[in-house]
């Protein structure tokens, strides 16, 4: 199960799928973290992956410390580390226009938070939402 629920993050993450090098890393993270399984949010998540940019950007707005985004938190570390994944890390050169471009991914992650803010409020319960 955790090999599927870490395609999805590192998926989400870089856009592509991931090695079984980072898979196996993000599999030891979780239990050396200690991070719990029990979060009806990480499996919902788990089955309808399209809600992980709406339920990132919501629960970041509602509980910062939710299993959910230490998670994330974690194979954005382990996928940083590893070199065949530099380039989506590293900066690169960019031209004035790409100004606009960073416009509408600002605008684009607060439709994502308002969305999300929406769906865990109408979905889940306040136990749920304010796990850590």
């Amino acid at each position: 199960m955790k090999q599927t629920e870490g395609q999805i993050l590192g998926r989400y993450i870089i856009g592509e799928n991931i090695s079984e090098t980072a898979l196996n890393r993000y599999a030891e993270g979780i239990e050396k973290l200690r991070l719990t399984k029990d979060s009806i949010i990480l499996e919902k998540v788990q089955h309808n992956p399209f809600l992980l940019p709406a339920v990132d950007a919501g629960l970041t707005l509602i509980n910062r410390h939710h299993p959910l985004l230490r998670r994330l938190m974690l194979m954005f570390a382990i996928l940083e580390t590893i070199p065949e994944y530099a380039s989506h890390f590293l900066a690169k050169k960019r031209n004035f226009f790409y100004l606009i471009r960073i416009g509408f991914y600002g605008i684009r992650g607060v439709f994502w938070a308002v969305i999300g803010w929406l769906y865990l409020k109408s979905t889940f319960d306040k136990n749920e939402i304010n796990k850590r």
